[in-house]
């Protein structure tokens, strides 16, 4: 629908038309810099359900462009999004949440920290870790002093050990040995 209208020479008026043809055109960056014009339809794309690839790519975009533009609307659609079906959304969302801290309400700590240690998908417990030290959870550094010596995922471990080292957490804690599944060179 949108090439017939840019066939008939037809160009956005305003930047709700112009978030409505960028959307459209699933076009993440260019609505990510739209801002709060954006955001709400934004928000609506990452609540949408569906197991097949369009739709969880869709809602990846959506996420990366509410975690590019902050601000209060996008870290609630985020928040939401830490409940997606599809792991890479989860882990997106976690990722854009740690990057945001000044809009993080304190509710969103505990499912940060649950999806750390429970998740099953490992990009999603690296998200988690990493939005955990970037915004300075001291709470979670039990789990993720666990995640970081004994996580299965290589990944994981590196990315709990990573956040343990925030300057953002008020802790000082030791980091892990280094693992010997790293290769030795001969």
């Amino acid at each position: 629908a949108l090439a017939a209208l840019e066939l008939r020479g037809w160009t956005p008026e305003g930047p709700v038309a112009e978030a409505i043809a960028l959307l459209a055109a699933e076009d993440w960056g260019a609505l990510a810099a739209l801002g709060d014009v954006a955001a709400p339809m934004l928000a609506r794309v990452v609540r949408e359900t569906g197991g097949d690839p369009k739709s969880i790519e869709r809602r990846c975009g959506a996420a990366h462009s509410l975690s590019a533009m902050g601000g209060q609307e996008a870290m609630v659609a985020l928040e939401a999004a830490l409940n997606d079906g599809a792991g890479s959304v989860r882990a997106i969302a976690a990722r854009g949440i740690g990057r945001n801290h000044l809009h993080v309400r304190p509710d969103v700590f505990p499912r940060l920290r649950q999806l750390l240690a429970e998740d099953s998908k490992a990009v999603v417990r690296v998200g988690a870790a990493t939005a955990l030290g970037l915004l300075g959870d001291d709470d979670a550094a039990g789990l993720l002093m666990n995640a970081a010596e004994s996580d299965d995922s290589e990944s994981v471990r590196f990315a709990a050990a990573r956040a343990l080292a925030s300057p953002n957490l008020g802790i000082v804690a030791p980091l892990p040995p280094p693992t010997s599944r790293r290769p030795t060179r001969p």
